[in-house]
């Protein structure tokens, strides 16, 4: 049976599947392992990485989500090519997101070679990997000065929607000051241990959709009994999307069998409940977002 793909809209009217197949933690794990193995100088692409990529699209994903740091961006490019001629969809089949960060200080230069690594003339959503530019070796750049360069390269078609990740309010309130565009999209952390409130009121009222990565983060702590699709599902149900990963094809099936059952009014509110007052961040916990 053929599953019927869940979405989200975007205020700009961009419709973004909205299960992605994420190509970070574990598969950049992968793919130095591979870099280290390799003999010579030249580009290394870890087949065990592409093969993951393609047997999800082959599952029915259509989201794929990558980034500059991730280092996978090679890998996506072979999968979608193979997997394009061996399925004969399209390229507007595939909705594809990358981020940049260390390469911010050059907007355009690091999306051209995005674009070539994943042979790719266009990205559907290219987000700032983080507000905290401080980081980025020999930045003099502003925050807003990096974003009017990303609004730049979507004015030139080359990308589609432009967003962030990791954005508190305040990240966000330094571009509302002079964004042409305000983001379309802040991917961050979310989960039943990291409910993210207040800032899901100010996505809600300013337009943001929120996608979701470590979903399924409630898993690692002992004490917590969530199944992991219904941890996939209470996000669906949030209207957000979600980004998660899996080298395991009974896991994999799952992730995409997600998208054909719900959960009930009653069931969403008690996972909201049960841990409302947590705030359990698996990632960037050494910075502040507030």
């Amino acid at each position: 049976m053929a599953i019927n793909p869940a979405t989200v809209t975007l205020r700009n009217g961009s419709v973004v599947p909205a299960i992605a197949f994420g190509s970070g933690t574990k598969w950049y794990a992968t793919k130095q392992d591979a870099k280290e193995a390799a003999d010579g100088d030249g580009p290394v692409v870890s087949r065990e990485v592409v093969d993951s990529i393609k047997r999800a699209l082959h599952a029915g994903i259509r989201h794929l989500d990558t980034a500059e740091m991730y280092d996978t961006e090679d890998e996506i490019g072979v999968a979608i090519h193979e997997f394009l001629a061996e399925s004969g969809l399209e390229r507007s089949d595939l909705y594809v997101t990358s981020k940049i960060f260390t390469g911010a200080t050059d907007v355009r230069g690091t999306l051209t070679r995005a674009l070539a690594r994943l042979q790719l003339d266009y990205l559907d959503q290219y987000l700032l990997h983080t507000p905290f530019i401080e980081d980025i070796p020999d930045n003099t750049k502003t925050l807003g000065e990096i974003w009017a360069e990303i609004e730049a390269v979507h004015r030139k078609g080359l990308v589609r929607d432009i967003g962030v990740s990791n954005f508190g309010i305040p990240h966000l309130e330094v571009l509302r000051e002079d964004a042409t565009i305000f983001p379309l999209v802040n991917q961050i952390e979310f989960h039943p241990l990291l409910q993210q409130r207040e800032l899901a009121e100010y996505a809600k009222e300013h337009g943001v959709t929120l996608a979701s990565y470590a979903p399924l983060t409630p898993l690692t702590v002992p004490a917590d009994k969530v199944d992991a699709a219904v941890l996939l599902r209470w996000n669906l149900q949030k209207g957000r999307v979600v980004v998660s990963t899996t080298g395991n094809a009974d896991r994999l099936a799952a992730f995409v069998n997600v998208q054909e059952f719900e959960l009930t009014e009653n069931e969403v509110q008690a996972i909201d409940e049960a841990v409302a007052t947590a705030s359990f961040r698996k990632f960037w916990d050494d910075k502040t977002f507030d």
